[in-house]
């Protein structure tokens, strides 16, 4: 690529470096071709389970980096891992290359597959994308860089499975690229119970900006920042290059990376610095990591439910609580469509059911709401069924039905503007309008604030302390994980929040049995917004509960404790 060439994209590519305050929808692959990859280090990438398996993170058997996808508890031969494919980036009729690590230790040889399920003339399809013999204990490359999606495929979604089995397998190095993408995976390597050989690199080097390692920082370098973004929204932060996406070189990537890779592409600056923190935002005073677990800014009274909850708060979960154990049963995971009244189109959700669930008796209801551009599968691929299942089991949480909304309400694709924000914040009406009646016509709930809690993480944060203080007489218990900001009018890095409250109006009209916000030490994505909600309802004379996670993180590393927390204590007042 000439100079003369690198001129003309960077000329070109001036009104894609909006980037930094409007990050678009429209996905394309980047310099290296990919669209959508999984490497499960910190987390399952957004993939969930398929009728019962449970998903679990597993660090002794990995293809590269450190970490992959364990599928267990398969009762049926279909069960096993998904992924959903946007119909932003995979369109019906075009071809593409798609491509994952598997292994299984059955100790024989098993069939392993990748299939695409999906809907045409309201019939429910299944295409083979690539099946493949896997030997036992060895890593085995599963792909197929030439598969083309059915004409008129819609509501897309890539599993994978063992077709004639139930045993357990892993997943790791999933790849969905452009067509004729050669597979990252040879057979053979890999690391299996702690031991394997020489993992293969990623080419590339480590020149700082230099994010799909082609030794030129351009243009195509903002398009990866731009989609690492939009992953940390939604919870994901494994496969993060610090050498390379720290421009400011304060030890963690955020959106003043971007702003510094951006002003380089543009000509503005020649170097990155060793230590610059660019703010842009209105952001409120910085959080001070804490030692202590919460703060109760307002006295409680003997025999209150918050105090006795703030007692029984701890800064970090036990190390079984995310993790899949044999002989636990995780319940039941179902995805239904409703009609969304206020949407004015059909909607999907998770419902998760207890183990044992029996229409005879009644649940308590639990919503967990996701980050944006997450949708009903993104808070089931943090592990959430797991921890509700061994809660229960361990008998430290109530048996509860969990439910998991698309919350994103209305036509088009979500972005950072007015006008998301606004769909997004009908998530309130959604629920009380369609998806209550929903589950009282098809599950067995009571009803009632006292049996209704919500929480949610990241943007699903924001929306579940603005659905839960507006509509105290409703939910009972209210929670949130790192919550962007929005509730109050502000501008950020990314767009101007119109809000939906004045800091003045952000009080419950009954107070809840617990309210609980949950915020990391430092969080690169959404900064110190979780302390303003916090000052807020201090200042409002609210009782509530706040904890810093001193090794916190806008994703896992917040969410686990917060949901190990919340989850205890809902339902018991």
């Amino acid at each position: 690529m000439n100079k003369k060439f690198l001129k003309k994209l960077k000329a070109s590519a001036v009104s894609a470096l909006t980037v930094v305050s409007c990050i678009s929808t429209v996905f394309t692959a980047n310099a290296g071709n990919t669209y959508l990859s999984s490497d499960f280090d910190s987390g399952s990438d957004g993939w969930s389970a398929r009728g019962v398996a449970v998903l679990s993170g597993n660090n002794e058997n990995y293809y590269d980096g450190g970490g992959s996808l364990f599928v267990s508890n398969r009762l049926e031969n279909w069960h096993g891992a998904e992924i959903p494919l946007s119909e932003n980036m995979f369109r019906a009729g075009e071809t593409y290359s798609f491509s994952a690590a598997v292994l299984q230790k059955s100790g024989s040889s098993l069939n392993m597959k990748m299939t695409l399920q999906y809907t045409s003339n309201g019939m429910e399809q299944f295409d083979s994308i690539a099946l493949v013999t896997a030997d036992s204990d060895v890593w085995t490359d599963i792909s197929n860089t030439e598969y083309t999606i059915p004409f008129g495929a819609a509501n897309m979604k890539l599993y994978i499975e063992s077709p004639e089995s139930l045993t357990d397998f892993y997943i790791d190095k999933f790849t969905a690229a452009e067509k004729y993408t050669e597979s990252y995976v040879v057979t053979g390597k890999g690391t299996v119970d702690g031991k394997g050989t020489e993992n293969p690199q990623p080419q590339g080097n480590s020149s700082k900006g230099d994010l799909n390692g082609d030794g030129i920082i351009d243009v195509f370098d903002m398009i990866i920042a731009r989609d690492l973004v939009v992953k940390m929204f939604s919870g994901s932060s494994g496969g993060i290059d610090l050498s390379v996406a720290d421009m400011d070189g304060n030890g963690s990537f955020a959106v003043n990376d971007v702003v510094l890779l951006s002003k380089y592409i543009l000509g503005e600056t020649d170097s990155f610095p060793q230590a610059e923190i660019l703010t842009t935002t209105t952001a409120p005073p910085d959080i001070t990591p804490a030692t202590t677990t919460t703060i109760a800014e307002v006295p409680h009274g003997d025999g209150n439910y918050m105090s006795e909850a703030e007692g029984k708060l701890e800064i970090n979960a036990p190390s079984s609580f995310a993790q899949a154990r044999s002989g636990v049963d995780y319940g039941k995971m179902e995805l239904v469509t409703y009609y969304s009244k206020d949407g004015g189109i059909d909607k999907k959700m998770n419902v998760l059911l207890p183990a044992g669930y029996n229409t005879n008796e009644k649940y308590p209801v639990l919503y967990v709401l996701h980050g944006i551009f997450g949708n009903e599968t993104s808070m089931p691929g943090m592990g959430i069924q797991t921890m509700v299942g061994n809660l229960i089991a361990d008998g430290e949480a109530e048996k509860m039905i969990v439910v998991f909304p698309a919350m994103f309400t209305g036509s088009g694709a979500p972005g950072f503007n007015a006008e998301s924000s606004r769909k997004y914040d009908l998530i309130r009406e959604d629920i009380e309008n369609s998806i209550m009646p929903y589950l009282e016509e098809h599950y067995s709930i009571k009803t009632g604030r006292e049996n209704t809690a919500v929480t949610g993480f990241s943007m699903g944060g924001r929306e579940a302390l603005y659905t839960g203080i507006t509509r105290s007489e409703v939910y009972g218990y209210v929670g949130a994980a790192c919550p962007a900001p929005g509730i109050f009018e502000t501008t950020d890095n990314y767009m101007h929040h119109e809000g939906c409250l004045t800091q003045g109006e952000f009080k419950p009209s009954v107070s809840p049995e617990l309210l609980l916000i949950s915020a990391a030490a430092f969080d690169g994505t959404v900064g110190n917004y979780p302390e303003s909600y916090h000052n807020a309802l201090a200042q409002n004379g609210v009782q509530h509960l706040w904890q810093i996670i001193p090794n916190g993180d806008h994703g896992g590393a917040t969410v686990t404790p917060h949901m190990y927390n919340f989850l205890r204590l809902i339902f018991k007042a």
